[in-house]
């Protein structure tokens, strides 16, 4: 079962604001990337449509601190772990690093809070859903539970 994933991502220059440094929110666009390429990575996907049913997972919380200003052309790699799973939702951590002249350093650090919803189109209205079992038997809560 899963617990923790790693995933890079290649600073582009539009990631960037008018000082050349990424832009925060930019953070939050990474932290949705690496929770997507951690569910490909076991054959599952985020949103899931059979018929007229949809189901996917909204964030109920999210967080981000930056420690050092990441630029363009830097690659970051960023550490997810699953900080909690719960009945219906799942809380991540996150460790963005980058390498530089001094060696792999800890740039920021994140949280997000995800809840799995599913509804009916036209029928029913999107409502909170426990996990899947398809999705709950492939992840598990990282063994010791150090926030990023």
């Amino acid at each position: 079962m899963a617990h923790a994933f790693t995933h890079a991502i290649q600073i582009e220059f539009a990631h960037t604001d008018m000082a050349g440094i990424v832009h925060f929110a930019n953070f939050f666009e990474f932290m949705e990337a690496t929770e997507h390429a951690f569910f490909r990575s076991f054959g599952q996907d985020v949103h899931v449509q059979e018929g007229a049913r949809v189901s996917g997972w909204v964030r109920a919380h999210a967080e981000c601190d930056y420690l050092i200003p990441v630029r363009y052309p830097d690659e970051i790699t960023i550490h997810l772990r699953v900080l909690r799973k719960g009945n219906k939702s799942l809380t991540y951590g996150f460790t963005f690093e980058c390498t530089g002249d001094q060696g792999p350093q800890v740039v920021a650090t994140g949280k997000l809070v995800v809840v799995h919803l599913t509804g009916m189109h036209g029928e029913e209205a999107p409502h909170s859903a426990p996990i899947p079992t398809t999705v709950s038997e492939l992840i598990e809560e990282a063994p010791d539970q150090v926030t990023p």
